[in-house]
């Protein structure tokens, strides 16, 4: 299977790599597993048997709605489930069954170790390594697992007690009918819990054969295994049922209705036809009554399971004084001691996107609002409250959606309240930023809230009170500014609105109590959550240090560290795609908080204090300084960063269209969109909505920033980290502002806050020295499209301005840079002296992938590890460059197709709406365009979460005036009619299945290979 997809079998991303690299990863968790449960005999023993009954009753009793809040209130961060991963749920489960079964001592079956071998291959396929939202429920599973054991070795190992909370955000279902995913994921730590306390009670009955539990909560316990199986099977319907019902809504096509065909119309009058409306309202009421059903029975087994829980909670505690004297034996007490709640450590924090709320049809806020606190109620009535703490609200950009929703949570609890049953407990809102102008004037939405909050408040409450009581935290979306204005002015956006909100909060006294949360993915361009496994490790090696010539240049370079990059620096409260860093994260974030409380008491306490001083002490807390020449460099940048994604106006499009249509050929690993929604309400009329995407100048991104990351880096060759930085740097030194000075300023004032490190890294390793697929794409623009052109300038430039990056990792290394980097590049000696990704970095030839050339500006070779390591990084990007090669070579002719169709298209819609411009929609129009109607609202995805396909339907309406206006067609609109009917032809030609599990495997190898996802 991999020699006919023409895969390699050897070399850095071939399979036997890959096969030898998770063999080693899985032995490393299975010695990790066997060393943590042979700790956990030792510790044991080595405790008193008092301690240990306290703990055991401790972690067996329930949670106090207090404690669970300021839990989550001081999270260490929030689990995304961004499609980014790049291994196989199925292969880390069977492992996982493995290292159990070995670790009781039973046998692995022939069965299972031949299953795991076949989703081995199809994982380096790229075929099994897709997430969809129902299978969400067992990656939370082996979450927690990972989560508890990193908890158990920080306590056996270290002395450490850290009982944190795993907050698992995922994207709830936000169509038309949302599919109960909260409940799924609910159920499955829910039951997570049940099986291993069922498990524990059976353990209890063997050591001690006098004891007897309750007998209805024995034959539940012996029910367990069928009761949970048709629990399960309930859960799926309901979501396939779901799907169905999408569907079925989806087909009734509003054009049909309003159009009708004069021959529907004659069937009508005669009885022949009935009306679509009614028939499609008596099919779907049988399954919306179906549905009602399945919610009620789902409702019913939850409850079931929320009281098993709580009743082998209760009956555990109260075992464990009978076996007080034992609990020194580990075979007594092991099972007990290894068991940690996964309901008291999970915290659901959902997302769903504002135009959910300001929706006309209500019902999917409604049923989201219901499900969260149906999910709660049933939780604190068994003593885990808040199991749904927050909401967040993506594309936060008006207060008015945070007052809506927030009624709904207030009157869905009055209602609770006034039938006689326990309140839910209040769930916080948590507006998520994403757009520049509303980051930009964060003091007007946060006003708002706070007048609502006083205009609401209860008369014993206080403003502050009510304020902490409606939202905890905010969240500005880093990876998403990134698309809009590049990751420097990103970065700047979110620490000029960070330092912002701090000083609104602590000037009411709210700073210790709300938190600002950074969205940030893996790779830098995404604001950089990742893990540096360089940070704080020498910047040279041992054996290449010694023929250095000693004095104080060797023992500064014999002293360097790498600096701390990634989810290492800083102390920003971040999203993560993984469970990483817990000790390190708890440490700093506790610092911080400490920091920041100290700061607010400040505020309070002294009224002396002018704004201009509290501003300082809040920018001196974070570390940010404003700085005029760094604003003037970040307008630049975002000018040209934007010209070659967007183009200028009279371009229209820009290389953003060669990533959307790429992205949009791309399988994805999650069933949630890498496409950028767009509000139902963007406006009524044809023009004002057709202004929304094109010219992309003012549009902007199409794509999430997952999405537009991947396509532009990894598959056009286009480092998206650099883009434009090297057109800015040069504009930059000769802007006369610096009167001749601008270079001094530049290194002074501007590289020191950029990630240079990383902007080396990404483009050695993803930019094409050649640009061959941008050449190619560019033929299909129009000539003379200034993006093209831009890029190519700033591509040329990389070459003059490399070393001016160069010398500034040096410095930030501490280094001499004046005494190590010459005109022709770092001194021989000291280049073979410094690590291996860091000596191909600096050498003089910086996109130089030839050893030969590399080995000539060297010395010596300190040893054989440098020398294999060395190679490895030489090779990265030319085998970057075969799969990226290979993915073209799929798609290169659809995509090209597809862009100069639109291109044609924007065109002629311009022209065509200077025709007509007011834009308005007369007259019927004849049956060909309501059949090019219908063929575009039956492409994929629904029309209003895809730019395409609401420029296609505008497009078509828009013919609709033009023909009935005008007794002969315009040329223009000819052209519309063509280009139209073209792209839905070539929409509706998808891939073959092997050819999209192609291009997986070929993505999948080169995020393996670099060690980025997303």
């Amino acid at each position: 299977r991999v020699r006919k997809r023409n895969l390699p079998l050897d070399g850095p991303s071939g399979l036997k790599t890959f096969l030898n690299e998770r063999i080693e990863t899985f032995t490393q968790q299975f010695q990790d597993t066997h060393t943590l449960n042979e700790a956990r005999k030792l510790w044991i023993r080595s405790q008193k048997t008092q301690s240990l009954q306290k703990m055991l009753q401790n972690e067996f009793y329930k949670e106090l709605d207090e404690e669970r809040a300021e839990r989550f209130k001081h999270r260490l961060f929030d689990r995304t489930v961004h499609p980014t991963q790049i291994h196989a749920l199925p292969v880390e489960q069977d492992f996982r069954s493995i290292i159990d079964l070995i670790c009781r001592d039973n046998v692995v079956t022939t069965e299972l170790k031949m299953r795991l071998a076949r989703s081995l291959v199809n994982e380096f396929l790229g075929e099994n390594v897709a997430i969809s939202s129902s299978q969400e429920a067992y990656e939370l599973v082996l979450d927690v697992r990972a989560w508890q054991d990193a908890e158990a070795r920080a306590q056996l190992f270290h002395g450490v007690e850290s009982p944190v909370l795993l907050s698992f955000w995922s994207d709830w279902d936000g169509s038309s009918r949302p599919s109960g995913q909260g409940h799924r994921l609910a159920a499955a730590v829910l039951l997570y819990d049940v099986q291993r306390m069922a498990g524990l009670l059976k353990h209890a009955r063997k050591i001690d054969p006098s004891y007897i539990p309750p007998e209805d909560l024995w034959k539940k316990v012996q029910k367990l295994e069928d009761t949970t199986r048709k629990f399960w099977k309930l859960l799926n319907r309901i979501t396939d049922l779901t799907v169905e019902l999408a569907e079925r809504y989806q087909s009734l096509m509003p054009y049909d209705l309003v159009n009708p065909s004069a021959f529907r119309k004659m069937l009508g009058k005669v009885g022949l036809s009935g009306d679509p409306v009614r028939k499609i309202w008596q099919h779907n009421d049988k399954l919306e009554q179906q549905m009602q059903k399945l919610r009620e029975e789902r409702r019913f087994w939850l409850e079931y399971y929320f009281l098993l829980n709580k009743q082998l909670r209760k009956t555990i505690h109260d075992f464990i004084p009978r076996m007080a004297g034992r609990l020194d034996d580990p075979n007594i007490s092991l099972p007990f001691v290894a068991f940690k709640s996964a309901v008291k450590r999970v915290a659901l924090t959902p997302r769903i996107h504002q135009k959910q709320i300001m929706d006309r049809d209500q019902f999917a806020i409604d049923t989201t609002v219901y499900n969260i606190c149906e999910i709660n109620t049933l939780a604190q009535q068994t003593g885990h409250p808040r199991m749904v703490p927050a909401l967040q609200v993506s594309m936060s950009d008006t207060p008015r959606a945070f007052v809506n929703l927030d009624r709904k949570f207030l009157q869905h609890r009055e209602t609770l309240s006034r039938s006689g049953g326990q309140p839910a407990p209040p769930v916080w809102i948590i507006p998520l930023f994403e757009e520049m102008d509303r980051v930009k004037s964060i003091r007007q939405y946060l006003d708002e809230l706070w007048s609502y909050a006083g205009r609401t408040r209860r008369v014993e409450q206080s403003e502050q009170d009510r304020f902490k009581e409606m939202v905890c935290e905010f969240f500005i979306a880093g990876s998403d500014l990134s698309q809009q204005v590049g990751q420097a002015g990103s970065q700047e956006l979110y620490q000029h609105a960070r330092v912002d909100m701090k000083e609104w909060l602590a000037t009411r006294g709210l700073a210790a109590d709300v938190r600002v949360k950074l969205g940030s993915g893996e790779p830098m361009q995404r604001q950089g959550g990742y893990y540096d496994p360089l940070a704080g490790k020498p910047v040279t090696v041992p054996e290449g240090l010694k023929e250095l010539p000693d004095g104080p240049l060797k023992l500064q370079l014999s002293s360097a560290r790498f600096p701390l990059r990634g989810i290492w620096q800083g102390w920003e409260f971040r999203t993560f795609q993984s469970t990483v860093l817990l000790h390190h994260l708890s440490v700093s974030s506790k610092d911080h908080a400490d920091q920041v409380r100290r700061m607010n008491d400040t505020f309070q306490g002294t009224r002396n204090r002018s704004v201009m001083q509290r501003r300082q002490m809040i920018e001196s807390l974070y570390g940010y300084a404003p700085d005029t020449a760094m604003d003037r460099f970040i307008e630049i940048h975002t000018r040209n960063f934007r010209q070659i994604l967007y183009g200028r106006d009279e371009d229209l499009t820009g290389l953003h269209l060669v990533s959307y249509f790429l992205s949009r050929i791309v399988p994805t690993l999650r069933d949630r969109p890498t496409i950028r929604p767009v509000s139902s309400q963007e406006g009524r009329e044809v023009l004002q909505r057709l202004a929304r995407i094109i010219p992309m100048a003012e549009s902007g991104s199409m794509l999430r920033a997952i999405g537009h990351q991947r396509s532009q880096t990894v598959m056009i060759g286009v480092n998206q980290l650099s883009t434009g930085l090297f057109r800015a740097f040069r504009q930059f030194m000769e802007d006369p502002e610096w009167k001749g000075e601008g270079e001094i300023i530049l290194k002074d004032r501007i590289l020191s806050r950029l990630p240079c490190l990383d902007i080396l890294k990404s483009i050695r390793l993803y930019q094409d020295p050649d640009l061959k697929i941008v050449h190619e794409a560019a033929l299909a623009f129009p000539p003379g499209n200034s993006a093209f052109a831009a890029l190519e300038e700033d591509h040329q430039l990389i070459r003059d301005m490399i070393p001016l990056l160069q010398g500034e990792v040096l410095r930030q290394l501490g280094l001499p840079v004046q005494d190590i980097l010459t005109e022709n590049g770092v001194d021989p000696d000291i280049l073979s002296a410094l690590h291996p990704e860091l000596a191909v970095l600096m050498q003089y030839d910086f996109m130089n992938r030839d050893k030969e050339v590399f080995f000539s500006s060297i010395h010596h070779i300190p040893s054989d590890d440098w020398l294999q390591a060395v190679l490895s990084e030489l090779g990265k990007p030319g085998i970057i460059g075969f799969h990226r090669k290979a993915v073209w070579d799929i798609v290169s002719d659809s995509v090209l197709e597809k862009i100069k169709s639109f291109n044609e298209l924007a065109a002629a819609l311009n022209t065509l709406a200077g025709i007509f411009p007011d834009g308005a929609m007369d007259g019927q129009s004849d049956n060909s365009f309501g059949n090019l109607f219908r063929q575009v609202l039956r492409l994929p995805s629904s029309p209003e979460d895809d730019r395409l396909k609401i420029l296609l339907l505008e497009a078509v309406r828009m013919l609709r005036t033009a023909t009935t206006r005008q007794t002969e067609v315009p040329v223009d609109v000819l052209r519309v009619i063509r280009d139209v009917r073209q792209i839905i032809k070539m929409e509706e030609t998808a891939l073959k299945t092997s050819e999209r599990n192609l291009i997986q495997a070929h993505l999948l190898a080169v995020a393996r290979l670099t060690g980025e996802n997303g």
